[in-house]
């Protein structure tokens, strides 16, 4: 039976033997990752005498489906430009070039010329009832002129009263929550990245970058300049789009078509109905955003543009800042003010090439980070919020599979033990040039304090290449990473892959790479992953990984929890849809596990195993549980806040159960509940998150977290508890509060932002920020009283953008 579907109550006993897998040839232990990344190299340089995936190339793959229901082949053969084809998703679609000026962008598509413009109506359901008739009707339209691509869509409804809209604030979209119409352009046609435009009845807008790496995923961070309104009346409600071509990434093919792939699909939140065009089976997560399954369609005669944005800023502010006097007695206050300028620039070398451009960087008016508690003895990782990061930030991506380890990490740059320190500047190019993926970054930061301690300015430097196969599924590619204090210090990683799409939804993963740093040695510090997965959620799904982590492999600019290491891992399982006669939509039963041994396979460190249950309803709720098994041999102790776990080998069995409530409905639950052995003592732990949302001027969420844990050496209790209030008078102004407390740090800190945008790529924020102490009791117990306020700022920010087109 293989390893990954061993019952989870059931443990081989050899996985506890002291060296099980030094029986293995000593070929296989004594494998090179530098001989793997010498093959990888050479399978990137094969790639080199292929031709790429130019843009709108047959590829020949057509997606998975189920039934009778048939996916739209966006890769498959092409249909001549000149061929009008059938608005069904099913060939090529030419969209028609009108003349734009008489569009009034109100939301209310009643100009003649949206009567000669592309009509899409063959709309069918995803959710709930997949493949069936949608409930209301939905008429997409489409046309372009040279500067930008224009979309409305009457979407009607027979009890207007139905209609659920909730947010008025940008990228605030969720689909549990609010109705919506969302379109999605693979503007290269490479099947794999896509950007998504969501409108809501109120016409507060979101705009996404889409990855369908793993798995279909996205960006909300990421910010496009478009432009788009909403009318709700009697009959329903319509919307209107203008998205500029310079906007979006895209390359003429030589006789000068653009081709892409669109989906574009409408939300109702009160039954959890997604209608989506073209046809989609239901096969993998997010499959209405799945950039494979996108209707092909043909742009002609669309010439480039190539604008230049430029967006200064003004900054200014107070702050305070509570710090240790002279001779440790007391806490002295100091109070600063500071203002500042800084620019940013965006230019389009070409259509699919974009020059990124910064000067005296900065990031006040972004929301603070979740607060986190460690309760392993592993880092804790932190999501990158910064926009500037965010321009195809799935181009730079170099993740590890079963977890957030990565080789490039941005926010590495800038930010030292959760500080911000300045950044002098940096620029920034991505896009594809001569069938290749291009992306290259550069950034300075000052030197600075932090905590009282100096820390020097560093340069980060990263080179990302990638060159699409033939079947349009497929890539191979490198990365190059530097971090240096440009003195004594640095830090290069040079790494190799290929992702391999192996037919159907099966794909094969292969990394390798290496660190260089002043002292390193060539094979402890490499590593090499492998993985096969197949990504699909009907029927029988399986993933399986090994990777090996030499005890020097540092990426200094990435994130890596921890070193010197063999890892084997998988989750395997089987999905299925119960039918539309029941209340379940989906439902899921997986095994996963997850083992790591020393560099050199002599002792097994680490084993997870976990036996799940997952269950999607109709109504949009959800529920799921899982039993867990686990063994640690610890080579050194470690302790979580006053908890200290020695070092030795332990056993642990645990389990836990989730659940959401129904979509659509103005307050919205969502909890759990975990506990079981941890480390020769237990754990419990909840989690309850609570939201009401009753229209589009006020949103309340709260959630909390606590969790427990008992060791014979003590005891560790700690509360999380954040509370996020939205206020919006209007799609122009809006006002957030975030505010959290941590019971073990004993610290509140409230986020306040107010946001006027007049206009697209103009706004002005002001943004107050505190980290409040909740006990003015020393941790030693020996030290000065703590200040109540720690340190406090109040900061305004204005931006505006110029653009010559």
């Amino acid at each position: 039976m293989p390893m990954g579907l061993v019952p989870s109550g059931v443990l081989l006993p050899w996985i506890f033997r002291p060296g099980p897998l030094q029986r293995l040839p000593g070929l296989l232990r004594r494998i090179s990752p530098i001989l793997v990344a010498v093959i990888l190299l050479g399978l990137t340089l094969l790639s080199m005498t292929l031709p790429a995936v130019g843009v709108g190339e047959a590829a020949g793959q057509t997606p998975l489906v189920s039934g009778d229901l048939d996916a739209a082949p966006a890769h498959g053969p092409s249909t001549p430009p000149d061929q009008p084809g059938h608005p069904d998703g099913s060939v090529p679609v030419t969209i028609p070039q009108l003349d734009a000026r008489g569009v009034i962008l109100d939301g209310r598509p009643d100009e003649a010329i949206w009567r000669e413009a592309l009509t899409l109506s063959e709309f069918h359901q995803l959710t709930p009832v997949e493949g069936g008739r949608p409930s209301q009707t939905t008429e997409v339209r489409v046309f372009y002129d040279q500067e930008a691509l224009y979309v409305s869509a009457h979407l009607q409804e027979t009890d207007p009263s139905a209609i659920v809209d909730r947010d008025f604030e940008r990228n605030a979209f969720h689909r549990s929550t609010q109705d919506g119409f969302g379109l999605v352009l693979d503007t290269n046609l490479d099947g794999r990245t896509a950007f998504g435009f969501i409108v809501t009845p109120s016409g507060a807008r979101t705009d996404i970058a889409i990855v369908d790496e793993r798995r279909v995923s996205w960006n909300t961070d990421w910010n496009a300049f478009w432009d788009a309104e909403a009318h709700q009346s009697a009959s329903g409600w319509t919307v209107e789009l203008r998205i500029p071509f310079s906007s979006l990434r895209f390359e003429p093919d030589p006789d000068g078509a653009v081709r892409m792939g669109l989906i574009t699909w409408r939300y109702m939140a009160r039954a959890d109905e997604l209608n989506v065009f073209p046809r989609i089976a239901n096969n993998w997560d997010n499959s209405g955003y799945k950039p494979a399954l996108a209707a092909p369609i043909v742009f002609q005669g669309l010439t480039p543009r190539n604008p230049i944005f430029l967006k200064p800023y003004a900054l200014g502010g107070l702050g305070r800042e509570s710090r240790l006097g002279e001779g440790a007695l007391a806490y002295t206050q100091e109070a600063e003010r500071f203002g500042d300028v800084g620019v940013d620039l965006k230019y389009n070398l070409t259509s699919n090439l974009i020059l990124d451009a910064t000067f005296n960087t900065d990031f006040a008016q972004v929301e603070a980070d979740d607060m986190e508690v460690r309760l392993d003895r592993f880092s804790l990782f932190f999501p990158e919020k910064r926009d500037f990061f965010q321009e195809r930030s799935d181009l730079f991506d170099f993740g590890f599979p079963g977890g957030s380890e990565r080789l490039f990490h941005s926010r590495n740059i800038g930010i030292v033990r959760g500080q911000s320190i300045p950044i002098h500047g940096g620029a920034r190019l991505t896009g594809s040039r001569g069938g290749w993926n291009l992306g290259l970054l550069n950034m300075q930061t000052a030197a600075a304090s932090v905590a009282g301690e100096r820390v020097k300015g560093e340069n980060f430097g990263v080179v990302r290449l990638q060159r699409p196969l033939l079947d349009g599924g497929s890539y191979v590619g490198g990365i190059l990473t530097s971090r240096t204090d440009l003195d004594s210090e640095y830090n290069v990683v040079y790494a190799v892959d290929a992702d391999l799409h192996l037919g159907g939804d099966v794909y094969l993963d292969l990394k390798a790479g290496q660190s260089v740093e002043p002292d390193s040695e060539l094979l402890e510090s490499s590593m090499f992953t492998a993985g096969i997965q197949r990504r699909g959620n009907r029927g029988f799904f399986f993933g399986g990984s090994f990777r090996h982590v030499g005890t020097g492999f540092h990426p200094a600019a990435g994130f890596l929890q921890r070193t010197g290491y063999n890892r084997i891992g998988g989750r395997n399982g089987y999905g299925w849809f119960p039918g539309p006669e029941s209340s379940i939509q989906r439902q899921s039963v997986y095994i996963r596990t997850q083992l790591f041994w020393d560099p050199h396979f002599r002792e097994l460190e680490t084993m997870s195993q976990g036996l799940g249950w997952n269950l999607n309803f109709r109504n949009g709720a959800s529920a799921g549980t899982e039993l867990g098994f686990a063994s640690e041999n610890l080579p050194r102790g470690f302790s979580v806040g006053e908890a200290v776990i020695p070092a030795g080998s332990y056993r642990m069995s645990t389990a836990e159960v989730d659940f959401a409530s129904a979509t659509g409905r103005a307050v919205r639950l969502e909890g759990g509940v975990r506990g079981g052995e941890y480390f020769g003592g237990n754990r419990m732990g909840t989690s309850l998150g609570l939201s009401w949302n009753p229209g589009t001027h006020f949103f309340l969420g709260t959630d909390s977290r606590y969790d427990r844990i008992r060791v014979p050496t003590g005891e560790f209790q700690v509360l999380l508890s954040r509370v996020r209030i939205g206020t919006a008078v209007s799609r122009n102004l809006t006002a957030s509060a975030f505010v959290q407390h941590n019971s073990s740090d004993q610290t509140l800190a409230p986020n306040i932002r107010i946001r006027y945008n007049p206009r697209e790529g103009s706004d002005l924020y002001l943004v107050y920020n505190e980290a409040l102490n909740t006990s003015l009791t020393p941790d030693d117990l020996r030290g000065p009283t703590l200040p109540r306020s720690q340190r406090r700022s109040i900061q305004m920010k204005y931006t505006y953008t110029f653009t010559s087109r």
